[in-house]
């Protein structure tokens, strides 16, 4: 016993010397969970009601009986970023998207509104707005939904605005259109021709385009959502694992991007995101085999969007509190409700009831809830946050301009407001998570003769921000033996030089010099670039010395 406390600290300090927590080996940029296996897993449908009292009630008792504390995210490579998956693929995360691709979204294919007539081949009897299920000239599938009389073009707008969002993001998400059609374009063939349970009559079809308001040209506007490849298997959920799907091994709740999504929620007040918005399609691949590809789905709650009058009282709290929230109940208690609250002041801006009570004047990033408790929202940690706040830095002014463009926010008062309210609220979450942790990301090393350059680009500049104020580095294979390196900078980009003595495993700090801002932490070994964290430490340079020059 006796030599053994001494052993270990030995073995401590050592390890704090010279920390080598990165191998020698390819950086992860895939995450092979698209293996084909058999049978193909259950449809599921998550029950709405029961869901809800599980993450107001039930699992939150849960965790709190368990101590559940948050961990870090598992999914995550040595660049602190998110591998391809069947949930994820990179896309603004590692590179800036061509305004064409970002509007295109996932639609490959013409829009259905040159593709007439279409054939009515059923209802769309879910969800909060009647529809059909019509298949192109063209021969393809798409669910029709209508904007609601009271709120017209909002429910079209959010549907096509966040699915360019999420899939620009990253995610799978399902493909929406604005589309523009008169009755005498849609084929309703006789009800016994149909198939299946949600079959619908001629007269039913014009019984519900009565109710839908045709602009003053006479064309109905509607959403139309491309039916998504493979065979449905219904919702996937926000937490735990599918026991019926051999790939699915990481607990949907301890994977980044679904935790940091609360990002995107938030900032489109997308507050309805349970498992309904959801779903899984099984991909065949032959011999009855397959994998489950992972999509987003509905946003016509976002940017808004209002319940019946009669329940008003819950449209004004949608964003600040959950449908129902124990933790204000509880608050009101003990201030008899005489506390002034967000929703308290909410009111219709200068769009009216179009755009409901979303607006940016009381919006916290940080305070914001959906409307039942999100189990992977609650474990997002602070790098989670930092990562999709550094997606979110690239969606641009002019970039959301093209998105409105796209989403036909045609009312000249719709589309400023949308557009004033989503930069205010964009800015705001950068500003909470873009400037704690490193806003250096896509390290790279270049050669300029005898001399290595470590240069990495600044989203928060590239989100409007600032460039770095007083960039400085330092590199070191030993923190107490660190000394000072030469940076450049130019615009969006800043480099660091690599010691030319540099041992064999070196690490390089590099700071934005943004008060309170931590560092990029670089880990370079045998010359190549194996890791990259995002320490918390403060940006304050201390006094070491300079590098030499050779």
């Amino acid at each position: 016993m006796g030599p053994r406390p001494a052993l270990c600290a030995l073995l401590l300090a050592a390890c704090a010397a010279a920390p080598r927590p990165f191998r020698d080996r390819p950086i992860v940029w895939t995450d092979d969970d698209k293996g084909p296996f058999a049978p193909k897993p259950e449809y599921y449908g998550s029950p709405l009601a029961a869901t809800g009292a599980e993450e107001t009630l039930f699992r939150p008792v849960s965790d709190a009986l368990q101590l559940k504390q948050s961990t870090e995210a598992v999914d995550v490579n040595a660049l602190d970023e998110v591998p391809n998956s069947s949930w994820f693929e990179n896309r603004l995360s590692v590179r800036q998207l061509s305004t064409e691709e970002l509007v295109r979204g996932s639609c490959n294919a013409p829009a259905p509104d040159g593709e007439f007539p279409w054939t009515v081949v059923g209802a769309k009897l879910e969800g909060q707005t009647a529809g059909f299920r019509i298949k192109t000239a063209k021969g393809r599938i798409y669910f029709l939904e209508f904007d609601f009389p009271r709120q017209p073009e909002l429910a079209s707008i959010a549907g096509v605005f966040g699915s360019r969002v999420y899939h620009a993001a990253g995610f799978f998400a399902v493909c929406d259109r604005v589309a523009f059609f008169r009755e005498s374009d849609m084929v309703v063939p006789p009800v016994q021709a149909q198939t299946g349970n949600k079959r619908i009559s001629p007269e039913q079809v014009h019984q519900i385009l009565l109710h839908v308001s045709p602009g003053q040209d006479g064309l109905f506007r509607a959403k139309a959502s491309l039916l998504a490849e493979g065979e449905p298997l219904g919702n996937w959920t926000w937490a735990g694992m599918r026991d019926d799907d051999a790939n699915d091994i990481v607990p949907h709740e301890n994977r980044r991007e679904l935790r940091a999504t609360r990002l995107l929620t938030a900032w489109l007040n997308h507050y309805d995101t349970g498992d309904n918005q959801t779903l899984s399609m099984w991909i065949p691949t032959g011999e009855g085999r397959g994998w489950v590809k992972h999509h987003m789905i509905d946003w016509n709650d976002s940017l808004g969007f209002l319940w019946a009058p009669e329940l008003d009282q819950i449209s004004r709290r949608l964003g600040y509190a959950y449908y129902f929230d124990v933790g204000i109940i509880g608050r009101d208690f003990v201030n008899l409700g005489l506390k002034n609250e967000p929703w308290d002041r909410a009111h219709f801006g200068e769009a009216g009831e179009t755009l409901g009570y979303f607006d940016d004047a009381d919006f916290v990033p940080e305070e914001w809830k959906s409307g039942y408790p999100n189990p992977a929202f609650a474990q997002m940690t602070e790098r989670d946050a930092a990562w999709m706040a550094r997606i979110l830095a690239r969606f641009t002014d002019d970039r959301i301009e093209a998105l409105l463009t796209e989403a036909r926010a045609d009312t000249p008062i719709v589309r400023s407001e949308l557009l004033r309210i989503l930069k205010s609220r964009r800015d705001k979450i950068l500003r909470r998570w873009l400037v704690r942790l490193s806003s250096f990301t896509d390290p790279v090393l270049e050669a300029r003769g005898t001399v290595r350059w470590l240069c990495m680009a600044d989203r928060a500049e590239e989100g409007g921000l600032g460039p770095p104020p007083d960039p400085w580095a330092s590199a070191w294979s030993d923190p107490r033996q660190a000394v000072r390196t030469s940076v450049e900078r130019s615009a969006g980009r800043v480099c660091a030089q690599v010691p030319s003595d540099a041992p064999d495993y070196v690490v390089l700090d590099v700071y934005t010099g943004r008060p309170g801002q931590g560092p990029a932490r670089v880990h370079l070994r045998s010359g190549k670039l194996v890791g990259l964290e995002r320490p918390e430490e403060q940006s304050r340079p201390p006094d070491l010395p300079q590098q030499a020059r050779r």
